[in-house]
C-alpha cells in the first residue's frame, strides 16, 4: 500500500485524540464463540445483553438443507434474482400482508433506497429527530426539503407539514427507537397527514412486536423496512408495500439496481427463520422475558427505562461514566455497551440492555444483580 500523505496522517492522528479525550474512541469486540447468548469475547465468558438478536435465531443450528449458492454472482436486474429471492420475497409478503418486496444488503441500503428512489428536490421529507441515521442520511442524499419534530412530538410533526413545497410529502420514522426502547404511533403518524406517504422502519419491532412479530405498522405504514439481522437471525433487508410502489423503487432506488443480490443461500434460511417465528412459540418467549426483565428491574430499585419493546436503557450521562459503568458489567460476566455521542444526544450516555428469547430467567438474574451493585 502506499504511504498516507502527511497532511492526512496529521488529519487522523488530531481525530484520534480528539476522541480519545472525550472517551468516544470506538473499540472492535472479537466474538470468539456462541451458544446461545453465552459468548467468549475476547478471551472473556459473558452472558450477552447488548446483541439484536431478539429472538436467539442467529446461532441457531438447523436441519434445514440449504439450497442455494452461496453468492448470487450479480444485481437482481442482471443476473442475480434467483429462486430463493422469489420464496422470500412471497413469504414477507404473505407473512406481513404486502403486496411486493424488494430485497437489499441491509437496513442501511434500504432506507437509502426508499427515500432516494421516491424523493426529489421538490418535495418534502419530515422526521421524528431521534430516528436512525440512514433515515437522515437518505433524505439529505435525495436532496429533498428535509424536516424534523421533537421525538414523538406529534404537534411538532403537524407544525413541519405545513412547510410549503410544490411536490410532495413524506413522512419518516422509526417503529421502535433503538437507543431508547420506545416506539411511534403508526395511527397518529398516519393521521397527520392522509395525503403524505408514511414509511416505517421497523429494523426494531419486526419479531418483537405485533401478532406473532409482524410489527406495528401493517394497518396504517404505505411502506415498510423489515430487516433480517436482528431478530429474524440473518442478514439482509426488504422493503414491503404496494405493486406499485415497489415496481417503481426497483426503477428508481440506486441502491438496489447498483449493487449485488443478497447470497441466495441467505434469503434461504431467512424463509426458513421467518416461518420460525410464525409459530409464535419464539415471540411468546421474548414477550414473557421483556415483562419478566421489567417486573424485576422494578421489585430491585434497578431504574431500567424502556421495555416496550427488546430494548431497557440505562441512563448515565457522562461517557466516560458509561464506559466505566460496562466495564464493570464485564468484570461481573455481563457484556452491555455502552452507548455514546454521536449515536445519542450530548450529555445522555448510557447502557443499552438487549433481552431476548434464548436468555433465561437465570440470565436475567445474573444481570440485575450486577447493575444493582
Amino acid at each position: 500500500m502506499a504511504s498516507i500523505p502527511s497532511g492526512w496522517t496529521a488529519r487522523l492522528q488530531a481525530t484520534s485524540a480528539l476522541l480519545q479525550s472525550r472517551s468516544r474512541q470506538r473499540t472492535y469486540r472479537t466474538v470468539e464463540q456462541r451458544e446461545g447468548m453465552r459468548v467468549r469475547v475476547d478471551g472473556s465468558e459473558l452472558l450477552d445483553f447488548c446483541s439484536n438478536d431478539y429472538l436467539g435465531l442467529a446461532a441457531r443450528t438447523s436441519n434445514y438443507a440449504w439450497k442455494g449458492a452461496a453468492g448470487s454472482g450479480s444485481a437482481h436486474l442482471v443476473s442475480g434474482h434467483t429462486v430463493e429471492h422469489v420464496e422470500l420475497e412471497r413469504t414477507l409478503c404473505a407473512w406481513l400482508g404486502a403486496e411486493s418486496a424488494l430485497l437489499l444488503s441491509s437496513g442501511y441500503q434500504a432506507n437509502l433506497a426508499a427515500i432516494t428512489g421516491l424523493c426529489g428536490p421538490d418535495d418534502l421529507c419530515v422526521q421524528d429527530k431521534l430516528n436512525h441515521a440512514s433515515l437522515l442520511d437518505a433524505a439529505q442524499l435525495a436532496g429533498c426539503v428535509r424536516r424534523r419534530y421533537p421525538h414523538l412530538d406529534m404537534d411538532g410533526l403537524q407544525r413541519q407539514l405545513q412547510t410549503p413545497v410544490s411536490g410532495l410529502k413524506l413522512i419518516a420514522s422509526d417503529a421502535v427507537f433503538s437507543m431508547d426502547g420506545d416506539q411511534a404511533d403508526p395511527a397518529a403518524l398516519r393521521a397527520a397527514d392522509p395525503d403524505a406517504l408514511l414509511y416505517l422502519d421497523e429494523a426494531h419491532s419486526i419479531g418483537v412486536l405485533g401478532p406473532n412479530g409482524e410489527g406495528i405498522g401493517r394497518e396504517h405504514a404505505h411502506l415498510r423496512l423489515v430487516t433480517f439481522g436482528k431478530a429474524l437471525g440473518t442478514g439482509g433487508a426488504a422493503l414491503l408495500g404496494s405493486a406499485a410502489l415497489i415496481a417503481h423503487l426497483r426503477q428508481t432506488a440506486r441502491p438496489s439496481i447498483f449493487t449485488t443480490a443478497l447470497p441466495p443461500v441467505l434469503a434461504a434460511r431467512t424463509t426458513q427463520h421467518i416461518r420460525t417465528v410464525q409459530s409464535g412459540d419464539a415471540v411468546a418467549r421474548l414477550t414473557s422475558n421483556r415483562a419478566y426483565l421489567r417486573q424485576r428491574a422494578d421489585a430491585l430499585g434497578v431504574p431500567l427505562q424502556g421495555g416496550d419493546s427488546a430494548i431497557f436503557v440505562l441512563p448515565i450521562g457522562s461517557d466516560a461514566d458509561a464506559l466505566a459503568r460496562s466495564q464493570q458489567l464485564w468484570e461481573r460476566g455481563v457484556w452491555v455497551s455502552a452507548i455514546r455521542p454521536p449515536t445519542v444526544p450530548e450529555g445522555t450516555a448510557r447502557l443499552r440492555i438487549t433481552v431476548s428469547a434464548a436468555h433465561t430467567q437465570a440470565d436475567m438474574d445474573t444481570l440485575l444483580e450486577a447493575l444493582a451493585v
